[in-house]
């Protein structure tokens, strides 16, 4: 009996230690999962950060494009610029005016000033019949108009 008494002890004894074997490996593969679950958040915040600095950088190297491209416009445009200030100098429009064209400027005698009234208002010409007219016409009408004005303008 007394063996029996102890192969019982001995089996609790070894029950004891598989229990807490088990209650170990419990523990252990607790503290693993904490340890993955730690390491599983981490890399989901470091992958969050590298994609927010990744968009920063695409982002910045998009507006660097454009600031380019908008310096370049620039650029541009001042050229263009420079280039309708040189077409706009009055003495090239001058000097294309009698070369290509043949202007001459008017004499003292050609020069007629005209009153002009000092309230704005607008003087409309009758429209010029154009069919079948002849220079002697076209004279005769551009005499009128000339008279017309002369009139109204005295009138006010």
């Amino acid at each position: 009996m007394v063996s029996d008494a102890g192969d019982a002890h001995d089996g609790a004894v070894q029950q004891d230690l598989v229990l807490q074997e088990i209650k170990m490996r419990k523990a252990r593969n607790k503290i693993r999962r904490k340890y993955v679950l730690m390491i599983f958040v981490a890399f989901i915040f470091s992958i969050a950060l590298i994609y927010r600095y990744s968009y920063v950088i695409e982002i910045n190297e998009s507006i660097m494009l454009k600031k380019a491209a908008l310096e370049k416009l620039e650029n541009e445009n001042s050229l263009l610029q420079k280039h309708i200030g040189a077409q706009t100098d009055l003495e090239k429009i001058r000097l294309l005016a009698e070369s290509m064209l043949d202007m001459q400027k008017p004499d003292k005698d050609q020069i007629v000033y005209i009153k002009v009234p000092r309230k704005d208002h607008a003087l409309i010409a009758a429209p010029y019949n154009q069919g079948g007219a002849d220079i002697k016409n076209l004279f005769t009408y551009v005499v009128e108009q000339i008279r017309l004005i002369q009139e109204r303008l005295i009138a006010d």
